[in-house]
């Protein structure tokens, strides 16, 4: 229950999160730049907002550092550090201070769109929303086009009520634009 928990917290956090980047990680055309987020950007976020971005730049280096294997409290201990660290370094770049803090972690191949689909509300969220910003790592992107992201996410949520047995990265990788 925990882990469902955990995973459903993560996905809708990455989402909203984004979504709510302060200015300075907003380019011109409505992406946002991962590169800029600082610390102090994240930190003064509130609530579902700070929790989204952290799940989602989190989701983002697992991908990037080739993991496959996530251990969600291995996953809750380095947000947690990720936070004391950003506290510590306001100044710092966000996505390097996650760097630092990620563990090899969770099981991503085997989550199915039914594990994600029976999370509720802000769980199925951030869980969704890890795996969002897992694969944007995996196409090498710095930027995330927030309209994309939505209309890839609506797709997948349908996708995997149409076929629950399915694994929700396969999914979530046929839902997001080529």
């Amino acid at each position: 229950m925990k882990n469902a928990f955990l995973k459903q917290s993560l996905l809708a956090m990455a989402v909203i999160g984004l979504a709510a980047l302060p200015q300075p990680a907003l380019s011109q055309e409505g992406e946002n730049k991962l590169d800029a987020l600082t610390c102090r950007d994240v930190m003064i976020m509130s609530g579902a907002d700070r929790d989204t971005t952290i799940a989602f730049v989190h989701g983002y280096l697992v991908h990037k550092l080739g993991h496959m294997q996530v251990d969600l409290e291995k996953l809750t201990t380095s947000t947690e550090q990720f936070l004391n660290a950003c506290i510590a370094e306001p100044a710092a770049k966000a996505i390097a201070m996650m760097e630092k803090q990620v563990a090899r972690e969770n099981e991503l191949e085997a989550l199915s769109c039914k594990d994600v689909m029976i999370l509720s509300g802000d769980d199925r969220d951030t869980t969704v929303a890890f795996i969002h910003g897992y694969l944007i790592s995996s196409q090498s992107a710095s930027e995330v086009n927030l309209d994309a992201m939505t209309d890839g996410t609506e797709k997948f949520l349908n996708d995997c009520v149409d076929n629950p047995d399915a694994k929700a990265i396969a999914t979530m990788q046929a839902a997001l634009p080529k």
